[in-house]
């Protein structure tokens, strides 16, 4: 029985299945491939940093584009009726060439896959990471980082930027599958794939506790660089938890992640905490508002300081 190896479910797909994700079929060749081959449920122009990408190429225009499924089915999630409880699509199916064509006009400086899981459309994703390099634009991702480690390697070469959702652990509505989300992880920061790598922590509950797993990561020396997305949860879908609150998103910022240098979260109440600060002597780098960011001029700058906007890409 053909077995789709994208992702660990490893399902057996037959004629009239379909995979978890609802986003794999057999084709009449016998063969699995993406069912939503290009097909698109969103395609907008944003800033790069509401993906959010904050050290990454800071102030630029990305073509955001989603399609259906999802292989992970956190009752907590924004996007469900594209990710999980959505009719089968009849629409348009776009090639990589007319995706960076339409980034181009839109005056884009990168492509991202978001909004549902990317990688269960793998092929497509390859693709279009290929074109959109030759055309002079950058490739980006938002992932959940639930994919077989094989596949995994080959995307972080081929993409120039991903953000990988951390699902704390032991909270109602997370997948149980945080440890092989965790390898790739650490296969994503330590490995020599060449990508810029930045983590999303979804906020579900206001109990610091729930996120120390996942802060003891980044203690070590190389790690506590990575730049960190603290992500409020809003009620929907299956998740009738109120957000938590902007006072104890900062608690956990600043005591659960105290030993990493770059903690963001966007928070009404504290809108500094988007901004980067260099980790030594606390000068403001990038300034960021509403999702734009104002790349600060070096005159104040320290010595300290061109280490910092360094770690970034500009």
């Amino acid at each position: 029985m053909p077995k789709c190896e994208i992702c660990p479910h490893e399902c057996e797909i037959v004629n009239g299945t379909e995979a978890i994700c609802r986003g794999r079929k057999l084709n009449e060749k016998g063969e699995i491939v993406p069912s939503f081959y290009g097909q698109l449920s969103v395609a907008s122009v944003e800033p790069i940093e509401k993906k959010p990408f904050y050290h990454y190429r800071p102030g630029t225009k990305v073509l955001s584009i989603g399609s259906w499924g999802c292989n992970l089915k956190c009752t907590y999630c924004e996007n469900f009726f594209i990710s999980q409880e959505f009719d089968t699509p009849d629409v348009k199916s776009y090639s990589p060439v007319e995706i960076v064509r339409m980034a181009i006009e839109n005056e884009c400086q990168g492509v991202c896959m978001s909004f549902n899981e990317p990688s269960i459309q793998y092929e497509y994703l390859m693709k279009l990471a290929k074109c959109t390099r030759e055309s002079g634009l950058y490739f980006a991702v938002k992932t959940n980082g639930y994919v077989n480690y094989i596949h995994w390697g080959s995307l972080c070469e081929a993409v120039d930027a991903v953000n990988i959702d951390w699902k704390p652990e032991n909270v109602a509505g997370v997948p149980k599958y945080t440890d092989h989300i965790r390898t790739c992880i650490k296969l994503a920061i330590e490995e020599n794939y060449g990508v810029h790598v930045e983590i999303s922590v979804p906020i579900i509950s206001e109990d610091p506790v729930v996120y120390e797993h996942i802060a003891a990561y980044f203690k070590p020396t190389i790690k506590n660089r990575v730049p960190i997305h603290l992500l409020p949860v809003t009620p929907c879908h299956k998740n009738f938890e109120p957000r938590p609150r902007d006072f104890y998103v900062k608690f956990i910022r600043d005591f659960v992640f105290r030993d990493s240098f770059y903690v963001y979260a966007d928070l009404p109440d504290y809108p500094q905490m988007s901004d980067t600060l260099c980790p030594q002597c606390h000068n403001v780098l990038v300034e960021r508002r509403a999702f734009s960011s104002l790349i600060m001029p070096t005159e104040k700058d320290k010595g300290c300081c061109s280490s910092s906007r360094q770690s970034m890409t500009l």
